[in-house]
């Protein structure tokens, strides 16, 4: 009888969890981490192509062509990341 019981309630709490929609979806979750994870990678290498131009390391013009590339990432992670956190 206890067996019984128990069942029931295992079944309840599993019929409970599928009637809950996250969005997004723990699929879709890693990728919502990898694009976040991306985008962030690229506003690193901005600030270190700043920061070069600035230290005289690098050109301001090599810098700006690597700070335009990696706003061109951005937005494209962005894009793709604003998919899965669409409702």
């Amino acid at each position: 009888m206890d067996v019984e019981k128990w069942s029931k309630a295992t079944n309840i709490s599993f019929g409970k969890q599928r009637e809950i929609k996250l969005s997004p979806s723990i699929g879709q979750m890693q990728y919502v981490i990898s694009y976040a994870r991306t985008i962030y990678e690229c506003t690193k290498i901005m600030k270190s192509a700043s920061t070069m131009a600035h230290e005289g390391l690098i050109d301001f013009e090599v810098a700006q062509k690597i700070l335009d590339v990696q706003k061109k990432n951005i937005e494209r992670g962005t894009i793709c990341l604003l998919e899965y956190l669409k409702d």
